[in-house]
């Protein structure tokens, strides 16, 4: 019987190393195709997440108000109290002394039917104070301004306002709808009693605007059927941002806390 020849290991070796090239060849053609699975593992890693809406915001200078603390809403008294009896409830039980009452958006909201506030907010700010505003020796509500909205990057009056508050809403309510069509004055006339270095119309929406510097600082005054606003900015909030807030207000009412959040 005839023997079969012994493989040369040197043989054995030079084939698997053959072998293993082929199919490292192979296998890196897969890797490299555009179709292989590297092509649609690469295209999975290159995707990416939209950011959020808060992201977005972030981004620009800006967040939305419901995002901030609301330190005042928990003395809230709308719920208890119906909507006429609001103002009269709120100015007995402050101690009738001082005419800057903290209170909650809630009862801003009844007692100021139409006023309004902005969505969106300077990213820096934390916290919102609320007040309404009286005549002490009435206990009436105040027409100007009637309430204010303090936006603060610390807890309200935790520090000085020239340093923890960067902007101030006055809202004041007014007889009547003012309209400045035909003022030769671009309707600059009404702040004559400022003591200003520059006032200037401006583009804000549908709803009439200025734009007011002042050694005081820079304020930005806009109307809404009988409401006039007028915030007060500080840096590091700027003329752009204040704008894009002032043009985010919608109703208060819209952006009250649920009863749980209270």
């Amino acid at each position: 019987m005839s023997r079969q020849p012994l493989r040369s290991p040197v043989r054995t070796l030079v084939t698997l190393v053959v072998g293993l090239l082929l199919f490292s060849a192979c296998d890196s053609e897969t890797l490299l195709s555009p179709e292989g699975v590297s092509g649609e593992w690469l295209a999975a890693t290159e995707e990416t997440v939209p950011p959020t809406e808060e992201e977005v915001l972030v981004s620009s200078g800006l967040r939305t108000s419901l995002s901030a603390l609301w330190p005042n809403d928990a003395l809230s008294v709308a719920a208890t109290v119906p909507d006429e009896g609001v103002v009269g409830i709120i100015w007995e039980n402050s101690g009738q002394v001082d005419r800057f009452v903290q209170v909650s958006r809630s009862d801003i909201s009844k007692a100021i039917p139409d006023i309004r506030f902005p969505e969106l907010i300077p990213d820096s700010v934390e916290f919102v104070s609320t007040q309404l505003i009286f005549f002490p020796r009435t206990g009436d509500l105040d027409s100007a301004p009637a309430a204010a909205f303090g936006l603060w990057t610390v807890s309200p009056y935790s520090l000085s306002r020239s340093v923890g508050q960067k902007a101030v809403i006055f809202v004041h309510v007014l007889d009547q709808e003012v309209s400045f069509e035909g003022d030769i004055t671009e309707g600059c006339g009404q702040f004559q009693a400022r003591e200003l270095s520059s006032c200037e119309r401006i583009n804000l929406g549908l709803n009439p605007a200025w734009w007011l510097s002042s050694l005081e600082g820079n304020i930005l005054v806009w109307y809404s059927g009988e409401l006039r606003y007028e915030m007060t900015i500080r840096p590091p909030v700027t003329r752009a941002i204040a704008e894009q807030v002032a043009s985010s207000s919608v109703p208060l009412g819209t952006q009250l806390p649920a009863d749980g959040d209270l």
